[in-house]
């Protein structure tokens, strides 16, 4: 703004120069005339010229504002970016070591009581239990196999029906269920230093294809994350889809003990 100002002023004194000599010696154009004339209209050259540069300088120096907020906008977006991208190969590389404890388990109690402890320490989860369908599709339960820090033992455990109480609901709807304000007494957490009741519960069902063969109860006193979610969300098949191959081993392994 001081700029502007500054160039008014400096073509308001080249003009009023040129008008008082225009004016004055209107019948007398000698030689010191004309370069008063001159030298007039040099300074309005002049200022025209500086007038040029500061405005085309603004105009610079906008574009390079503005070029500068993209930079940062690009970068914002690469370093969103690179967190999805780190994320998704922690996700991965936890979900493989989920796999791999399935896989070099010899019974679903084992399978079950190992996954549970490595989400355990991977999640910060205080408790949990891990379900397995059992029976069939006309008449089946979902009954626990595994607990972590559970205040009841696993054989005490309710086994639900599908569409029965929570955990049975989100086998009927295949479906997450993440609950952050839980019904008083749902679950609570013991301690040597007492009792306390979890912030967050995430149900979930682990599916192979379009069936629900178990459903993961995690309980934690933190709030999920968003990326914890997303885990979530990928542990539902791949996790699945490695506990049936767990289910379908064993019955084999049963059923050649019963023919040898």
């Amino acid at each position: 703004m001081k700029r502007k100002l500054i160039l008014l002023l400096f073509f308001g004194v080249g003009a009023a120069l040129l008008l008082f000599t225009l004016f004055t010696h209107r019948a007398d154009w000698s030689q010191l005339v004309q370069m008063q004339v001159a030298a007039s209209l040099l300074v309005l050259a002049a200022v025209f010229i500086t007038a040029v540069f500061v405005y085309t300088g603004e105009s610079n120096w906008k574009e390079m504002e503005m070029s500068h907020k993209e930079l940062l906008k690009d970068n914002t977006a690469l370093t969103l970016q690179l967190a999805d991208l780190e994320a998704a190969v922690q996700s991965n590389e936890r979900s493989t070591a989920l796999i791999a404890l399935l896989q070099g388990s010899s019974s679903l109690e084992s399978a079950a009581t190992e996954v549970l402890k490595k989400m355990a320490k991977d999640l910060e989860i205080c408790q949990g239990v891990f379900y397995v369908k059992e029976g069939t599709d006309d008449h089946c339960v979902f009954r626990a196999k595994g607990a972590y820090a559970y205040h009841k033992t696993v054989a005490s455990i309710d086994a639900p029906e599908i569409g029965v109480g929570l955990v049975g609901q989100v086998a009927k709807d295949k479906k997450m269920l993440v609950l952050n304000e839980l019904p008083a007494g749902y679950i609570e957490v013991i301690s040597g230093l007492g009792k306390s009741q979890p912030s967050f519960v995430a149900i979930i069902p682990l599916t192979n294809k379009d069936e629900v063969v178990g459903v993961l109860e995690l309980a934690t006193l933190k709030t999920y994350s968003e990326q914890e979610i997303k885990y979530f969300e990928h542990v539902q098949e791949s996790l699945g889809f490695a506990l049936y191959l767990l289910s379908e081993k064993i019955k084999v392994n049963t059923a050649s003990k019963l023919l040898s």
